[in-house]
């Protein structure tokens, strides 16, 4: 990968105590970093929920006010998979087995993107360059939303806490399914500024393939055994979508987009004052710690900073090792940012946007 922005490359002594002491919690507990019965039972619940529901829709003869309902909890349950099973697949954390991360990671080709691209987008460019403007792809790349004081400011963007929770959060999956998986396959590949890439053909092959296949199944296949007209089909299909994309835009935002995270400039040179381990821990936040039903169904993602220094371990963890990384992280002088629950780090997010949307 050619892209031209560079970490400090000082020695490390936080980050290497930290995963000593991480490595010691696991060697003498006797535990495996990787997945366990837990996990596999959360995968079970959450693969039932999801596609229980399709078939629920399909095959149950409800009234389409239950469906639509239906559709909706499918739409959680879609984001609930792709935070609490396939994220952990797509960073070989689920299994020690390849093959296994491999199937589970690729289900999210199942909800409408592509392994390929998420491996590029999320695990190549968000680990490494989290909050690096141009350069960390998960901020939503849409003019619509100030995310990072380096965009550029427009005039609308003083109402961006007013709308963005209304008129661009609950379209993120469809700004996937629709703009910006094609828009990279295609001519534009550019995924960061000073990168560029060529696909290979059997990949763009597979994407085809896979969103031909999600478009049959979510759509057609309704269309067809449901006696329904087509704008009634194309009603649950936007409300798939809303749910999923409200799920996940109100979790992944909280975890970056806050007052008091940090967006890392580059130098004139590419140069980053920081680490990259300083840097996840100063451009992630934690929220809603103690709330276990959150932690097992968004896959341990309220533990961001635990997620963004331990990639490959599996989220089931987090939790335990909290303690150690907080503690760590707070002897070498940085902050350990936290919320205490989803809804005062979603309020405090908004306010952040509000920052953002008003600078001079």
């Amino acid at each position: 990968m050619n892209v031209d922005v560079f970490f400090n490359k000082k020695e490390d002594k936080f980050y290497k105590e930290l995963k000593e002491k991480v490595n010691s919690y696991f060697k003498d507990n006797n535990i495996s970093i990787k997945g366990n019965m837990k996990m596999y039972l959360i995968t079970a619940v959450l693969l039932t929920i999801t596609y229980g529901s399709y078939f629920l829709i399909l095959f149950g003869n409800f009234s389409e006010i239950v469906m639509l309902a239906l559709v909706c909890v499918m739409g959680v349950g879609i984001a609930g998979i792709g935070m609490g099973i396939m994220h952990d697949g797509s960073h070989n954390a689920y299994s020690h087995s390849k093959f296994v991360n491999y199937i589970i990671g690729s289900l999210l080709n199942l909800a409408g993107s592509h392994k390929y691209i998420w491996d590029i987008r999320h695990n190549s460019l968000h680990h490494m360059y989290t909050n690096v403007y141009k350069y960390d792809y998960d901020m939503v790349k849409i003019f619509l939303v100030r995310h990072s004081p380096e965009a550029k400011k427009r005039w609308f963007h003083k109402y961006q806490h007013l709308y963005a929770p209304v008129m661009v959060y609950p379209y993120y999956t469809l700004f996937w399914l629709l703009i910006y998986d094609i828009f990279h396959m295609g001519v534009f590949s550019k995924f960061a500024e000073g990168e560029e890439r060529k696909h290979p053909a059997r990949k763009i092959l597979g994407i085809i393939f896979w969103r031909l296949f999600y478009l049959f199944y979510i759509v057609v296949i309704p269309y067809m055994v449901l006696d329904l007209p087509f704008w009634e089909i194309m009603v649950g299909f936007l409300a798939l979508h809303i749910s999923t994309s409200l799920v996940l835009c109100t979790i992944f935002q909280v975890a970056h987009i806050m007052k008091e995270t940090t967006h890392a400039i580059p130098d004139k040179k590419g140069n980053i004052k920081d680490t990259w381990a300083e840097n996840q821990v100063k451009s992630s936040s934690n929220f809603s710690l103690n709330n276990k039903l959150l932690t097992w169904f968004c896959g341990g993602l309220n533990f961001q900073i635990e997620h963004h220094l331990f990639p490959w371990i599996c989220s089931i963890h987090y939790p335990e090792i909290q303690p150690i990384v907080k503690a760590t992280i707070e002897k070498y002088g940085m902050p350990y940012n936290v919320k205490p629950t989803l809804m005062s780090a979603y309020a405090s997010h908004l306010g952040y946007l509000k920052i953002l949307g008003n600078e001079k």
